[in-house]
């Protein structure tokens, strides 16, 4: 899938980190349409450690194929997202 996408960070405080990114895709090439959304919050205690929190949306609508090999995936997920982020 072909896609369009960017990234915005934030720098809220020395060791806080606002992330909003966002793509969209597919136009018909290989899914019908797919985005994303995430906005996250980034804290880093340590020069290569950083704990992530925030929220993040992805839609899906793909089909191929007719009649008993017919496939179609329309699904929006979304939900939280918890991690850890190791930089090196």
């Amino acid at each position: 899938d072909p896609l369009i996408g960017g990234r915005y960070l934030w720098k809220m405080a020395d060791k806080w980190t606002m992330i909003l990114r966002g793509d969209i895709g597919g136009f018909g090439i290989g899914s019908d349409f797919a985005w994303q959304a995430v906005g996250m919050i980034d804290f880093q205690p340590w020069k290569h450690v950083s704990f992530i929190a925030g929220y993040r949306a992805l839609d899906m609508d793909y089909e191929s194929g007719s009649g008993l090999d017919a496939f179609k995936y329309d699904v929006l997920m979304h939900g939280p997202v918890l991690g850890i982020n190791f930089r090196w």
